[in-house]
């Protein structure tokens, strides 16, 4: 389990750094459309075009959800961004039900899991703070 320590522990100074220089009103969106790019790159691992194609179908929801919350804030765009990192801790968990990317490594999912997760709980509770839990808004309250 010290991959899921080390993946809650992540978040710890990416918060940190977002909440210093203001970036929590585009890096959380942002971050999210990365997740599926990541396992996209694992799939070149596995030298197997399917496999990128299968990670980018099972991808696009993070990817248009980052993108449109990027490039729209609205009325709780926060929690539909906190929404999609859980829904990916749950993707990593499930991952290996759906299909077989054999270049991603076995702690990887676990590690993904925590930081997704941990990042979600915290954008949760700071999205009650943001003006109109629109996350474009985030940096006007800090």
């Amino acid at each position: 389990m010290i991959e899921l320590l080390a993946g809650i522990l992540i978040v710890i100074p990416f918060v940190s750094l977002g909440r210093k220089q203001k970036y929590e009103s585009w890096i959380y969106s942002l971050s999210l459309v990365s997740l599926p790019v990541i396992y996209m790159l694992f799939g070149v691992f596995a030298a197997g075009e399917y496999v990128i194609l299968k990670e980018l179908l099972y991808g696009l929801p993070f990817i248009a959800i980052g993108l449109i919350c990027y490039f729209y804030g609205f009325k709780f765009s926060a929690y539909i961004v906190a929404l999609f990192w859980l829904f990916h801790g749950g993707y990593d968990l499930y991952h290996n039900h759906l299909f077989i990317n054999t270049g991603v490594w076995s702690w990887y999912p676990v590690f993904c899991a925590g930081i997704d997760v941990t990042l979600a709980i915290y954008l949760f509770l700071s999205a009650t703070k943001w003006p109109r839990s629109n996350i474009k808004l985030s940096v006007k309250n800090v």
